[in-house]
């Protein structure tokens, strides 16, 4: 016994004592202290630079199957930022107030292409972010579809810094994001899947550089995609922040509801630098941004490119064609279609007014065999001295039951528009009064003031 007791003591010995030449020949690798020092009212100068090459995916119901079209997308912004709100490395109640100088792209789809600028007269944005949900809007109005996407892109400055992990680390050693930090960062509706990891690549005096990759699945627009992303950013140890973050992602969409499928690769490039803001952001508009998001403040606003009318309506609608004297939009909740409206136009307009049972006529002709009967039918006026004639009729597309609820409405100058609401008669409790919302907000302007409104210079 005494004999094998020996044994086991020196058996220790000797693993205590490799254990300690390793320590003493090994020396741990140094940590670097990750921890954002971005704080309240600190004001950043901000550039993102935006490069999107690729095809957009249409389904041909002719002949069932997919028809590419080429895309190219170049984008770029500078604006200051100033952080109202919140802790830098965590995902909710983040709130930041911004002042555009520049806000375009250039977008080209095959033989097409539009150039997309912000307004000078919506430069200041306001920005939160809570749980990955990530809105903007300007406290001077309501912004256009347009412009709502041009600034929304991947890598949002707000939320840069809650890619760090908010402790020392060494280099080689990774950290995971979550799948809040994801979809906050790519602006997805949601995560379903997500590897994606940050690691030190190296050190160069005070700046860490950071190597991010991994693989998401989520969802966008309503749309489920497939994205693989490769990034790198820097953190500047004197500064404690984030000033440079590069992006690669190569996404694969499918066809949703209100969007085509993409097949794309994106190059997104954001450079900040804190403390380098203007004197823009002052406390007056700090406090016109003091408001927090409401139904009211996020609506956008849509007025044709040749038309004299305007009209306000919620995010959850989308614009799916807009053409000459007709558009359509789509209204998407939690990824379900709920409704659609077309909005059209008279080719010129009409002093005389439209008989009530004139316009159910035309209502009846246009749904043929689909027409079952109406409902409810009657003309008021609201006090901006507009006539309103509203029209609901059920019936069936494809055995299915469906409510269309149209509205024609017309001024004493004889502008004319008219709604035509299409929604499942099951879907009528979450559509609600959509189409009472966005009928109200209509406008129509004299020549002069639709003049004035085509002169608003961009943010540049």
């Amino acid at each position: 016994m005494q004999i094998l007791y020996c044994h086991k003591l020196a058996a220790s010995a000797v693993v205590c004592l490799l254990c300690a030449g390793g320590a003493a020949s090994v020396a741990a690798e140094p940590t670097y202290s990750l921890t954002s020092g971005r704080r309240t009212g600190d004001v950043d100068g901000v550039r993102v630079k935006v490069d999107v090459g690729g095809h957009l995916k249409l389904a041909d119901q002719d002949e069932e199957k997919l028809r590419p079209l080429k895309m190219s997308v170049v984008g770029e912004m500078r604006y200051d930022e100033r952080f109202l709100q919140g802790q830098p490395t965590r995902t909710d109640r983040l709130r930041s107030i911004r002042y555009y100088e520049q806000a375009k792209a250039a977008i080209k789809i095959e033989n097409g292409s539009s150039q997309p600028e912000l307004r000078l007269s919506r430069a200041v944005v306001s920005v939160e972010a809570s749980g990955g949900v990530t809105t903007m809007f300007s406290p001077d109005g309501p912004l256009s579809q347009d412009e709502a996407d041009l600034i929304d892109v991947h890598a949002n400055s707000l939320l840069l810094e809650t890619l760090l992990p908010g402790k020392p680390v060494a280099k080689g050693q990774r950290w995971p994001h979550s799948f809040v930090v994801i979809a906050g960062l790519l602006g997805l509706d949601s995560v379903r899947d997500a590897n994606v990891f940050s690691e030190i690549e190296e050190v160069e005096g005070d700046l860490v550089k950071i190597a991010l990759q991994g693989t998401v699945q989520g969802v966008a627009d309503g749309a489920v995609t497939t994205i693989g992303l490769k990034g790198r950013y820097q953190f500047d140890l004197n500064r404690s922040r984030i000033t440079w973050l590069a992006l690669l992602l190569k996404e694969d969409r499918e066809i949703g509801h209100v969007t085509p499928g993409v097949e794309a690769t994106a190059r997104v490039q954001v450079f900040v630098t804190p403390g380098g803001g203007t004197d823009k952001l002052q406390d007056d508009l700090v406090s016109k941004a003091s408001q927090s998001a409401s139904p009211m403040l996020t609506e956008l606003t849509y007025q044709p490119q040749h038309g004299n009318y305007q009209f306000s309506y919620d995010r959850r609608w989308h614009i799916m064609t807009d053409e000459p004297n007709l558009m359509t939009m789509r209204m998407v909740v939690d990824d379900e279609l709920i409704a659609q409206c077309k909005v059209s136009t008279p080719a010129s307009p009409s002093t005389a007014k439209v008989r009530l049972s004139d316009f159910q006529k035309d209502i009846e002709t246009s749904l043929g065999d689909d027409f079952g009967q109406f409902t409810q039918a009657s003309v008021s006026a609201n006090d901006r001295g507009q006539s309103i004639r509203r029209v609901i009729a059920i019936g069936q597309v494809d055995e299915l039951p469906v409510q269309w609820n149209y509205y024609h409405v017309t001024d004493d100058d004889g502008n004319q528009v008219v709604f035509a609401f299409t929604f499942e008669a099951s879907l009528g409790e979450q559509f609600g009064a959509a189409d009472q919302a966005i009928v109200a907000s209509l406008r129509f302007f004299p020549p002069t003031q639709q003049a004035s409104s085509r002169r608003d210079q961009p943010a540049k």
